[in-house]
């Protein structure tokens, strides 16, 4: 439990009086205000025994809404522990409460949750109309918190598809919200997206002072996901201007977080970051077993980008030690994944990695065809200077 805060202190307060007075709805909502704040700590296991507890209370008191609301909590504790389909049937339930409860906040907390866990598994069609479903229930309620998480998540399925400045446009109208609110988590999440956008087109300074910025706000918020997000991107920032030796530190220090807090996609990100430093410095073996260990947990969780990646990733591999017919293989497959979820920046490494294969081999009509492909998906990305995710 995360003891020593104020809210904490008085909400132990509150259901230390509620169980004098047998108030069975009050300990309930205690127990779920606590369970929320160890949900933000990522003290999982403990929220996910609050809300249990409160559940079981509000079903007794027959409180819907409080089932509803215990139910989203659990369901967002899976989420962040990358337990997508139990996390899916929980949000399915709560949402089925919400309609009996007449709570149309609660069904847009629903809504924008399956819409994370599609955008996570790279279903970005799924994930955009769920976000607009939840989007336009917030804005029938004014729930501004909502309806800046909406433009967030679909900031973040911009930003996937390569589409960065209409992701850029997205965290910005968010990020504003999150301000005008005081919204710090948000505000914190905002600045790692615009962050993102800004390594992705090598412009570093601006993505460190982004992503530090983010880091101070999430140290403040007690965000250990966020902090781990953080670190990670400063040393995924730090491997492209080839500091390997601080992005290695850092990758360790993001996945000792993302270990922490059972983050699965957080520990696969750091895995891969510490593959492409082995490659880079030809570790080859040590570069393909990272691989292997991140793609056996995206193939866990279903993430299409990540699994793409990791393909990528051996294809390089591959190419570098001259196998290169299983190099095509890798990148053809790859290309595939990029393909289906809309990402052009992968696909257009795959299609440089396929031209340079063809290049060492002189085939000069597959460099030629290749090359062709990898200018038009530069000309479709709205700035042009292209790196791996």
């Amino acid at each position: 439990m995360i003891a020593g805060t104020d809210l904490v202190r008085s909400l132990e307060a509150i259901e230390a009086r509620s169980h004098t007075a047998f108030d069975l709805l009050g300990q309930a909502h205690c127990r779920r205000g606590l369970a929320h704040i160890a949900r933000m700590h990522s003290h999982y296991e403990s929220a996910r025994k609050l809300y249990d507890e409160a559940h079981t209370l509000y079903r007794q008191v027959g409180d819907f809404g409080g089932q509803a609301n215990c139910l989203r909590g659990m369901a967002n504790t899976a989420r962040m522990q990358s337990r997508y389909e139990e996390a899916r049937n929980l949000y399915e339930e709560a949402q089925e409460h919400d309609r009996q409860a007449g709570s149309l906040t609660g069904q847009a907390g629903c809504f924008w949750g399956l819409a994370d866990i599609a955008r996570l598994q790279s279903r970005y069609k799924d994930a955009q109309k769920l976000y607009d479903e939840a989007q336009k229930l917030d804005r029938q309620t004014g729930n501004r918190v909502g309806q800046a998480n909406c433009l967030r998540g679909l900031a973040n399925i911009a930003r996937i598809q390569s589409r960065f400045g209409e992701a850029w446009n997205l965290y910005d109208e968010a990020q504003t919200t999150y301000r005008e609110i005081g919204h710090l988590i948000g505000q914190a999440s905002c600045l790692r997206g615009l962050a993102n956008i800004a390594r992705m087109r090598s412009r570093y300074d601006e993505a460190r002072n982004l992503y530090e910025e983010a880091h101070k706000l999430d140290r403040e918020t007690g965000i250990l996901v966020g902090e781990a997000n953080c670190l990670k991107g400063l040393a995924h920032t730090a491997r492209a201007q080839n500091r390997y030796e601080e992005a290695r530190n850092l990758y360790d220090e993001a996945q000792m977080l993302y270990r922490q807090t059972g983050n699965l996609g957080g520990q696969a990100n750091c895995l891969r970051g510490l593959a492409n430093i082995a490659r880079m410095q030809s570790r080859y073996e040590e570069a393909q077993n990272f691989y292997d260990a991140a793609q056996t947990i995206y193939n866990q969780t279903g993430s299409l980008v990540g699994k793409g990646n990791c393909l990528q990733g051996l294809a390089n591999v591959a190419r570098m030690q001259n196998q290169y017919e299983e190099a095509q293989k890798f990148y053809e497959e790859a290309q595939m994944l990029y393909r289906q979820i809309g990402n052009l920046v992968g696909e257009s490494n795959c299609l440089k990695g396929l031209a340079e294969i063809a290049r060492v081999q002189n085939d000069a009509a597959t460099f030629n065809s290749k090359m062709k492909k990898y200018d038009q998906i530069l000309s479709e990305i709205d700035r042009g200077q292209v790196r791996e995710l």
